[in-house]
């Protein structure tokens, strides 16, 4: 019932957008969303109660004050449609239209009546509006003013003498109405404060826990090192007819020994000892990745540097995961190979560029490990190894 009104009214889809959006949007484009909702809801209610209002009291003063009152509050609410469509025009207009829309609602009751203007009723939604669109403290010295602006409203309504012809005291009166409208104004702006602080609880609680579950999908929870659902977002994010840059596949020698020996225990060490070498050494713009088990991928996005310095720098990632682990125990001692590939020099494709980089890894690991080799380039010692094969074979 509630969905096909919505709907009927035209903002449904927005209703709808803001339940969506609330699992991955900003509490400022969620409020956003809200305003559009509100002001559509806004302009629907003013067209009815205005039109309501001119047949009722007619042409007099009042009504033509009324009249005037509710067309400006009308254009009000229109601007504040169309500043809500972009996030910046909301910060910027947002605040402001509702001030001079929460204004001119009260201008409009100081002329028609005070406490018995037919805009009464509708200065209820003031703090309840200010709850959905701004953030808690502004929500509250809304409701706050808003109260304040009651009991003055309540105090001077005597002066239109509409509460002399009360059957009791007109002091004893206006003192119960002023009464009953400050408890329901603080209770609708209490309640509406409240349920703004829930929400932004709960939007701060439902963000966190979503950031933590992206973070865990792309994430190795051993190392803290990106996984390959993270390297494989990276890789769809490039530019394949713009971007360059290198892959260092790296593969731990001895770990699996290591691992059998000492047990698992050891191994998780390694592997987060490893981890914390390399985002100490690697180059911060560098994307680190745990492809599994002992296996890493360094993504150097900068593409700049030659082969030759990617072979340097290849050779000091060896040379300090070759370093000593020392434990309480014992102290564990491991090498790595390396196999550098570049794209889009080796590979049309990142996916293509890794299969050529791990290529160059087993290049690597058949000439004896704790060596760098770049796809397409014969590694130093397999050329000696080939050269005193030929002299013997001569």
């Amino acid at each position: 019932m509630f969905k096909r009104a919505a709907r009927f009214l035209g903002f449904g889809p927005l209703l709808e957008q803001e339940i969506q959006d609330a699992s991955h949007y900003s509490s400022v484009e969620i409020r956003r969303v809200r305003m559009l909702v509100i002001c559509r809801l806004a302009l629907f209610m003013i067209a009815i109660v205005g039109t309501f209002q001119l047949l009722v009291i007619g042409l007099s003063l009042t009504g033509l004050i009324n009249a005037a009152v509710t067309v400006a509050l009308f254009v009000l609410v229109l601007i504040g449609y169309f500043a809500a469509k972009t996030e910046e025009g909301f910060l910027r207009w947002g605040p402001i239209l509702l001030g001079l829309f929460s204004a001119g609602l009260w201008l409009e009751a100081l002329l028609t009546g005070g406490m018995f203007s037919p805009t009464v009723p509708l200065l209820v939604g003031i703090p309840v509006s200010a709850a959905m669109l701004l953030p808690l403290r502004g929500a509250v010295l809304v409701t706050v003013a808003n109260i304040a602006a009651l009991t003055t409203l309540t105090a001077i309504t005597p002066m239109f003498g509409v509460l002399q012809s009360a059957t009791v005291s007109g002091t004893i009166y206006a003192e119960a109405i002023l009464v009953n409208s400050v408890a329901g104004m603080s209770m609708v702006g209490v309640c509406a404060v409240i349920m703004a602080w829930q929400a932004e609880r709960a939007q701060g609680q439902m963000h966190d826990m979503i950031e933590q579950a992206s973070h865990m999908a792309t994430h190795d929870q051993l190392s803290g090192l990106g996984n390959r659902n993270r390297l494989q977002q990276w890789f769809q994010q490039v530019d394949t007819e713009k971007d360059r840059f290198d892959l260092l596949l790296i593969d731990l020698d001895g770990f699996k020994a290591i691992n059998d020996t000492y047990g698992h225990n050891a191994g998780d060490y390694l592997i987060k000892a490893v981890s914390a070498r390399l985002k100490e050494v690697c180059e911060d713009d560098d994307l680190l990745i745990r492809l599994g088990g002992d296996e890493f991928l360094v993504v150097a996005k900068s593409g700049e540097a030659t082969a030759d310095k990617m072979n340097e720098y290849g050779a000091r990632l060896i040379e300090i995961l070759s370093r000593p682990y020392p434990t309480s125990d014992c102290i564990l001692r491991i090498s790595a190979s390396i196999g550098h590939a570049r794209f889009p020099d080796n590979g049309k494709t990142p996916s293509q560029t890794l299969s050529m980089a791990d290529k160059a890894l087993y290049v690597a690991k058949g000439a004896g490990k704790r060596l760098c080799v770049t796809y397409g380039k014969t590694p130093l010692r397999i050329k000696d190894r080939l050269h005193v094969m030929r002299k013997e074979s001569a």
